[in-house]
């Protein structure tokens, strides 16, 4: 309360001294009624922060506020108030979530028409690749082409691996390597993907692991972003719809499973690597039944309050002992079969066939469905899923954010 009442006082002030330099002018007062409105309303809890920051930008945008009559300093330096970064020209800077948000005034229908173009667009992006089939051969080889150290979302290209002569092409295409991370930069806000600081070029044959996000082999609080780069271009053209996909449901990874969320264990991260089944699955049972009642995942145990462990809670806790019965199963052809029935009995539970392969790839493909759908009625327990997401407005900011970057 304190922090929204602080911000409340520096935009009132912003108008006070504008309506003061109206009128001391002599000049036509100039601010909309519906703009002092919003002021009130917002010190009332009748509108939220994004609408009183729509309200501020619509100022700007009218040449309203200009910032050169005022001591501004202050405001900058403020713990309030942040400099954006990288906004586009079509949005405005939301100052409680530090996210560029889709920019529209309340006078016009402009974020009604930005919607639908926006749901059009990412909506066809679900359609269309949610439905693909993927090849379920074994993959090849998995090939590293090319390594990348980041900073400050900054590429430095390490020695390059060694190859096969036919993977050159694709190891010495650096502006491709550089157009895809280009692309994910854009697509998310550069606080949540500031512990990526080790980016990889790979391939594993077409169509088997298109993207990964891993842990860091030297410093675990730190992640690693892989791109099957060759799988994203079609006759040299970047396929930017199935990058969306796959790159959403991965950065998805990124906000449930980082150090906000979860202790990661370096002892687990170690023991999946290099310890023998028996040795893991006995390690494995002690840090889970020290995890208990939270959800431990392969890298360790989730905070109580962590989107994972309260999706877990919510969605998974009532069949998670079926779900690890059948991981037991040590004959393939029992194995496929039992989790074949295990997903036709809970069908319409998951977004996806790839979401039952464990509470981690769930919440991804169900984060996914949030972000490139509209919000569903909750008839199924897939779409209590999606619905989920929108218990968290942090989230929401999220997804318009994302949305219009598609």
């Amino acid at each position: 309360m304190k922090e929204k009442f602080h911000v409340f006082l520096i935009f009132l002030s912003i108008v006070v001294l504008i309506v003061n330099f109206d009128s001391i002018n002599g000049e036509e007062e100039s601010i909309p009624n519906w703009i002092k409105n919003i002021f009130v309303w917002y010190g009332q809890d009748l509108v939220s922060e994004s609408e009183l920051i729509n309200a501020l930008q619509f100022l700007i945008k009218q040449n309203i506020i200009v910032f050169d009559y005022f001591e501004t300093s202050e405001i900058l330096d403020s713990d309030y108030i942040v400099i954006p970064e990288g906004c586009n020209t079509e949005e405005y800077y939301d100052v409680i979530y530090q996210l560029c948000l889709p920019s529209c005034t309340l006078e016009y229908n402009e974020c009604q028409i930005l919607e639908e173009q926006t749901s059009e667009k990412s909506n066809s992006i679900w359609e269309r690749e949610s439905t693909k089939e993927f090849s379920e051969e074994h993959p090849d080889e998995l090939q590293i082409i090319a390594i990348y150290a980041v900073k400050d979302n900054n590429l430095t290209k390490l020695p390059d691996p060694l190859v096969y002569d036919d993977l050159k092409t694709w190891q010495n295409d650096s502006d491709k390597h550089k157009e895809v991370w280009e692309f994910f930069v854009n697509l998310f806000p550069k606080h949540y993907i500031e512990d990526v600081v080790l980016y990889t070029v790979y391939t594993d044959g077409i169509d088997n692991e298109l993207a990964a996000v891993q842990r860091y082999l030297y410093n675990s609080q730190k992640s690693e972003l892989m791109m099957d780069i060759p799988d994203f271009y079609n006759s040299d053209k970047l396929d930017e719809s199935e990058l969306s996909f796959f790159l959403i449901h991965e950065f998805g990874h990124l906000i449930t499973m980082g150090t906000s969320q979860m202790e990661i264990d370096d002892e687990l991260l170690y023991g999946f690597t290099y310890l023998s089944h028996e040795e893991y699955s006995e390690l494995f049972s002690k840090k889970y039944d020290a995890c208990y009642p939270q959800y431990l995942t392969l890298d360790g145990c989730t905070n109580a309050e962590s989107y994972l462990n309260i999706f877990f809670q919510r969605f998974w806790n009532d069949t998670y002992d079926e779900y690890l019965s059948i991981q037991s199963i040590e004959d393939d052809d029992e194995y496929y079969d039992a989790i074949e029935r295990f997903y036709e009995k809970y069908i319409d539970w998951f977004v996806t066939d790839y979401a039952l392969t464990n509470p981690d790839e769930d919440i991804a493909e169900s984060w996914l469905a949030f972000v490139l759908n509209d919000k569903p009625d909750g008839n199924s327990v897939a779409e209590e899923k999606i619905l989920f997401f929108y218990d968290y407005p942090e989230l929401i900011k999220l997804r318009d954010y994302i949305r219009n970057r598609l």
